[in-house]
């Protein structure tokens, strides 16, 4: 049950819309957010797993499972059920266009690859991946 929460977590999207301008850097929200992909594909595929769900998940939810004392066993579940499939994901997703919200504080990747959208949430300045 907690892989399926883990890959549900990773995974998101939607359809298309133009990037436009945020107000958290000079970059589009869309190139902040390629960046963010960028990034995670690199901790992946480098097996830097701890790294990627410290970086990647919400603030709330990391912090629901250090509480628990459970963030070191979802870092295990993650390295071998999981990362390497959020890696293909990733890069899957790298180059399509999301659907940015209104404000600006959510990209939404859809693709007939995906299980279901993959989104990305910006929060505090900086992206994570929302579900």
């Amino acid at each position: 049950m907690r892989h399926l929460f883990l890959l549900l977590l990773l995974l998101a999207g939607c359809p298309k819309k133009e990037a436009k301008t945020s107000s958290v850097a000079d970059l589009s929200v869309e190139e902040q957010v390629r960046t963010r992909i960028d990034t995670a594909i690199s901790l992946l595929e480098s097996a830097q797993y701890e790294e990627m769900l410290l970086g990647f998940m919400e603030p709330t939810t990391l912090a629901d499972f250090k509480a628990k004392g459970e963030f070191p066993e979802l870092v295990e579940e993650f390295a071998d059920d999981n990362g390497p499939e959020a890696l293909t994901l990733l890069k899957e997703i790298r180059d399509l266009t999301p659907v940015i919200d209104d404000d600006g504080a959510a990209a939404t990747f859809n693709s007939s690859a995906l299980p279901r959208p993959m989104v990305f949430r910006l929060i505090d300045g900086q992206w994570y991946i929302a579900n």
